[in-house]
């Protein structure tokens, strides 16, 4: 009779398991839960286990209740592969609604718990991550992450951990907690370690500069019979904007000779050019003479 009970009750429990729509304060979520979403093939389940066999991610929704503080607790480990461009162990990734919230190396082989920073939070349902970010494989090496939990707890304070119950039982029972690096801080450290730093001479005195050069208006001419010039009384500035005439345009499939018009006489004063278009000056050539335009030819 009593294991009849007991299984009775583990049946009751992994029915309330399914039937819970998302992760909430003070609960735990095993890789069964039925609101656990694959991130691609690169995932399989196998008893009381996710196992990441490349870059994906699980995905699940969040609940809360209460404004406040909250932390996640996960429980995972890895498999290493040394990469000859760095790095070992697997990354895992933790988002909020898409934004980095923080990012473990899990740089074990056992089952550890792996704890986030404080995240304060408002009422409402949110969309959490867990992202495997860095895969690697050589040879026998395979670099992977292992899943088998994840529970949501609130704090009092930044520094606290939740008390919850991880796979029935307290989670500071399971020991010390790997602190995730945050986002910010993470990327500051990439920056410092990155960063080259500047190099930045003396000044350097640089001698006054006596321009050789003189302005014309200051270049003062006297003639043998006493008169005197500016160099730029001599400047004479004509427009040649306005009324122009132009005998048109004739077709051609090369350029002109430079003499082609000279029989012509145009240049004389009694020449007669009546019969020329006039055409203002500045002209916008192709809105004029629009069908004369060629893109076929440099010409």
């Amino acid at each position: 009779m009593k294991r009849f009970w007991l299984l009775f009750l583990l049946g009751l429990l992994c029915i309330a398991n399914l039937a819970q729509a998302a992760l909430e304060s003070g609960g735990f979520a095993g890789p069964d839960a039925g609101f656990i979403e694959k991130g691609n093939s690169n995932m399989t389940v196998v008893p009381n286990q996710l196992s990441f066999w490349g870059n994906t991610y699980l995905s699940m929704p969040v609940l809360i209740k209460e404004a406040g503080l909250y932390k996640v607790l996960i429980s995972a480990w890895g498999s290493p592969a040394e990469d000859p461009r760095g790095g070992k162990w697997p990354l895992m990734k933790l988002l909020l609604d898409e934004e980095d919230i923080c990012t473990w190396e899990v740089a074990s082989q056992q089952k550890q718990l792996y704890v986030s920073p404080a995240m304060e939070l408002n009422p409402g349902t949110y969309q959490l991550k867990i992202a495997f970010i860095n895969d690697y494989a050589a040879d026998k090496a395979d670099r992977n992450l292992f899943f088998d939990g994840i529970a949501l707890g609130a704090v009092k304070g930044k520094d606290d951990y939740p008390v919850v119950m991880f796979k029935g039982r307290p989670a500071a029972s399971f020991g010390k907690f790997i602190e995730g690096q945050e986002a910010k801080k993470a990327e500051a450290n990439v920056a410092a370690a990155s960063a080259i730093p500047g190099f930045y001479p003396e000044k350097r005195k640089i001698p006054e500069y006596d321009s050789p050069t003189v302005p014309k208006q200051q270049i003062n001419v006297t003639l043998s019979n006493g008169l005197s010039y500016r160099l730029d009384q001599f400047e004479v500035t004509e427009s040649l904007n306005g009324k122009w005439k132009i005998s048109g345009l004739v077709n051609s499939t090369e350029p002109f000779d430079p003499d082609v018009d000279l029989d012509t006489g145009y240049w004389r004063e009694d020449y007669n050019d009546a019969d020329w278009e006039e055409i203002d000056v500045p002209l916008d050539w192709y809105r004029k003479y629009p069908n004369a335009r060629k893109t076929d030819a440099p010409y």
